[in-house]
């Protein structure tokens, strides 16, 4: 896994050249905007209720916390300068869409958490909540499962990773967030044992002692 910090996103666009390369970058930010909001507004609901929605209605049940935390970010980007509709914070009575064609690619609710108790899932910082998947339906729930490599969709003619959001994030600013992106990167390699270290570190001695 990586991270993508949104406090970045004003930066990295600064550092396109033209137009159409900031909207690029703009287009692939709304969905970890879109998605930390959705995934914060989950986690809120099912602390102040006690547990998580039903997958048949989760955007219903979270719209109220959802739309709060989207005032405050429209309102963050009204200083954004020309950036400022770059970046669009979706409206939680429709699909939440990731990649609008080619192909088609939205958020889903993990659908294994649906209607579980907030206790007995809060200490699971890892599991995912939130995650994007091909399709777009509003109400997108399904259970998910890990997926290794980048999605179909593109950045720059470049295959990109997977959006996730998990129950161990937040987001509540554009100057202050993360959300996951599965990268494709096995994190499930064991580390090196202390004997393979010596070893790289005797190798690398080595060849700078024969290069002296």
């Amino acid at each position: 896994m990586a991270l993508v910090a949104f406090c970045c996103i004003a930066i990295i666009m600064t550092g396109i050249a033209g137009y159409t390369g900031v909207k690029a970058v703009g287009n692939i930010a709304t969905c970890p905007v879109t998605m930390g909001l959705a995934g914060s507004s989950l986690k809120e609901y099912a602390k102040e209720t006690g547990s998580f929605p039903s997958a048949e209605t989760w955007q219903e049940d979270i719209a109220s916390y959802y739309n709060k935390r989207a005032d405050k970010i429209r309102g963050e980007m009204e200083d954004a300068g020309p950036f400022k509709s770059i970046i669009q914070v979706q409206d939680i009575a429709n699909a939440l869409t990731c990649n609008k064609q080619n192909p088609t690619t939205g958020i889903y609710f993990n659908a294994e958490l649906a209607g579980k108790k907030w206790e007995d899932y809060k200490d699971k910082t890892d599991m995912v909540l939130l995650f994007e998947d091909k399709g777009s339906d509003k109400n997108g729930a399904r259970v998910f499962k890990k997926r290794t490599g980048d999605s179909d969709a593109t950045v720059f003619g470049e295959k990109r990773p997977w959006f996730e959001f998990t129950l161990g994030e937040e987001f509540d600013s554009m100057n202050q967030g993360t959300i996951k992106v599965n990268t494709g990167s096995s994190d499930d390699e064991e580390p090196a044992s202390d004997e393979e270290k010596s070893d790289s570190e005797e190798g690398t001695d080595k060849a700078e002692t024969e290069s002296v």
